[in-house]
């Protein structure tokens, strides 16, 4: 049986797809990446692409580590999570995610954030406050008083809203809560509830619309979610929110809850004179500067946020008949003068329009090196400068219905807690140890003289040695060098070597 992997053979302008079998871990089955580089010199060995892609044809759905620049697959997190991973990303010497539900259908969830550390251990979990479920779409560390705080998002249906203005027969509303949480303690610091501060008639759909696909409020389950937050991050006090179903992004005061401002380029409500258009955007992030211009409190801010302008019911559809493409927008917001600017635009080496889901990570705020994931379109771009594509990946190649969150490019140092994998077949030895970042040599020992009998450089994510010498058994060990060829970690002495 073939086993897909993630090993990814690259080609300047051109694409190229790997079908390898990792003979050494037989058990996994991650996807395809069809990667296209554009230009070789602004690949980082450094850093590393962190994913987790779901569809219907994706055979082991979790979340993964990759190493463009070398070709590997560095981790594979299946049956490292219980369901499938969101938002999924390394914070220093940690790994985290959301774990839990997930509605396809309406594009909700229902969990916490799970921590590991880099051994690839979990270290931790961070739950909601006031008995609610941590939603799908948000972990943002913050910061509150020099103490390490949690953003998250909560999505809670409830029917003690009067809707009886917008439709007779509809009682039941989602209520997006957004939540600001302790770090170390747990500890509830900050609740916004968007019913207290948003109506319902600013929603982009109406509950008597026959095109609204947001739900009919008859019932909890149908209930009308006419906000969907997908991202929070702070300003000083203060914090953003991205608003799907309003095509808005909100400023909160963090103290009163107030409506500080709105950025809308449809919303009535809107509080600037804008110079473009956006819809149904995702993961508004505040940035300190960009491209020259910089954030003074009061007086300017700038927003960076992936512009899906299109739309579809929760995460149900892959793909987008919409003839506008998904963008990544940077805005400058001038406060006093109520204009936002467009500063920039990243545009897809390709038509793309992602009916949900997506990011945009600025990576260099001078340069504009950033990374978009197309969401729903299941594919990632990674950009060098405001214009020059790296590379482009498709994260399930030949599958038109993978899905991706989000996606990020980060530094990363892994040392695996989970046994070297080892397999031989007659004079050659398979070897692999997944998660690991840090082997730059194997080495295989006959296990009664302490010989070393093979050695290779790490090939990637799977590395096959040769046997060669004579040697008085068929038992031997395997040992993992650093690149100062340290020992780093290795297997049992009494594995068997079959000869042919």
């Amino acid at each position: 049986m073939v086993i897909s992997s993630l090993l990814v053979l690259v080609a300047t302008l051109g694409s190229v797809l790997a079908d390898t079998q990792y003979r050494s871990r037989s058990d996994l089955a991650p996807p395809i990446l069809d990667v296209t580089i554009f230009d070789k010199e602004y690949l980082n060995d450094s850093e590393y692409l962190f994913f987790a892609p779901y569809g219907p044809n994706v055979k082991q759905v979790g979340p993964y580590i990759y190493d463009i620049a070398h070709n590997e697959l560095v981790w594979s997190g299946f049956s490292y999570i219980g369901g499938p991973s969101f938002n999924f990303q390394a914070h220093g010497d940690q790994l985290y995610s959301f774990e839990g539900h997930m509605n396809t259908g309406t594009g909700h969830g229902h969990g916490h954030v799970k921590f590991w550390n880099s051994q690839y251990q979990p270290v931790g979990e961070l739950r909601a406050g006031n008995h609610r479920f941590v939603d799908i779409h948000e972990f943002q560390y913050a910061e509150r008083n020099g103490r390490t705080t949690g953003l998250i998002e909560i999505y809670n249906p409830t029917n003690t809203y009067d809707l009886s203005g917008y439709s007779p027969d509809s009682t039941w509303i989602i209520e997006a809560v957004i939540q600001e949480i302790d770090g170390v303690t747990g500890e509830l610091l900050f609740e916004w509830k968007s019913l207290d501060h948003v109506a319902p008639s600013e929603s982009v759909f109406g509950l008597n619309s026959s095109e609204n696909s947001a739900g009919s409020g008859i019932s909890s389950d149908t209930a009308f979610d006419y906000f969907h937050a997908n991202s929070v991050d702070k300003i000083g006090k203060d914090y953003i929110v991205s608003s799907r179903h309003t095509s808005t992004i909100f400023k909160i005061d963090g103290q009163t809850g107030k409506i500080l401002w709105r950025l809308s380029s449809s919303n009535k409500k809107a509080d600037f004179d804008i110079d473009f258009t956006f819809a149904f955007q995702h993961h508004a992030r505040y940035l300190s500067s960009f491209a020259g211009y910089t954030s003074v409190p009061g007086k300017t801010e700038i927003i960076s946020f992936f512009d899906n302008h299109a739309y579809s019911h929760g995460h149900t559809d892959a793909s987008s008949n919409s003839t506008q493409n998904s963008t990544g927008k940077v805005a400058l917001l001038d406060l006093e003068n109520k204009t936002a600017t467009l500063l920039h635009q990243y545009e897809p080496p390709q038509p793309i329009s992602a009916k949900s889901q997506g990011s945009l990570q600025i990576l260099d705020t001078v340069t504009g090196e950033a990374v978009i994931n197309w969401g729903s379109a299941g594919q990632v771009t990674k950009f060098a400068d405001f214009t020059k594509v790296v590379y482009h990946a498709r994260l399930n190649s030949g599958d038109d219905s993978v899905q991706n969150y989000r996606a990020f490019v980060l530094p990363w140092s892994g040392s695996s807690s989970e046994d070297i994998a080892v397999i031989a077949d007659g004079s050659t030895v398979y070897i692999s140890w997944n998660g690991d970042t840090r082997v730059h040599q194997w080495v295989i020992y006959e296990s009664a003289t302490n010989s070393a009998i093979g050695r290779g450089l790490r090939n990637g994510f799977e590395t096959a040695v040769t046997i060669s010498g004579k040697f008085t058994t068929k038992d031997f060990y395997v040992e993992g060098l650093d690149i100062s060829g340290r020992v780093i970690s290795s297997t049992e002495t009494n594995l068997y070597l079959r000869i042919q």
